[in-house]
């Protein structure tokens, strides 16, 4: 049985997995151009709440690994918080942003035709 966070009142995603076959967003952790660390996978839909795998034991040591995480999820409540906005649409414009080179996480999209 999958384990899942329950929704905080301001947070509009829970952990847990999507199909990976399906269009989704891969977030990456590194300094500037070299985000090397996989922390996340999100699964959007365009009212939430959205589907978030974390991956909790990456290769960074302990310290660093819960300072990232904390980060992480500032980052999932920002990028997905409840508005009036397309959160897939939203998300497709920030990986397209330059924005990438000056955060520590990365966004990616995966499987885009699907």
């Amino acid at each position: 049985m999958e384990k899942r966070m329950q929704i905080s009142p301001g947070r509009n995603w829970s952990e847990g997995a999507g199909d990976r076959a399906d269009q989704h967003f891969e977030i990456w952790y590194g300094e500037e151009e070299r985000k090397d660390t996989l922390v996340a996978r999100v699964w959007a839909t365009k009212d939430g709440p959205h589907s978030v795998e974390l991956y909790r034991k990456s290769s960074l040591i302990e310290p660093v690994r819960v300072r990232v995480l904390e980060g992480l999820m500032r980052e999932l409540d920002f990028y997905l918080m409840k508005d009036e906005r397309d959160i897939p649409k939203y998300l497709l414009h920030h990986c397209s942003m330059a924005s990438h080179v000056y955060s520590p996480y990365g966004w990616i999209q995966i499987n885009p035709g699907r």
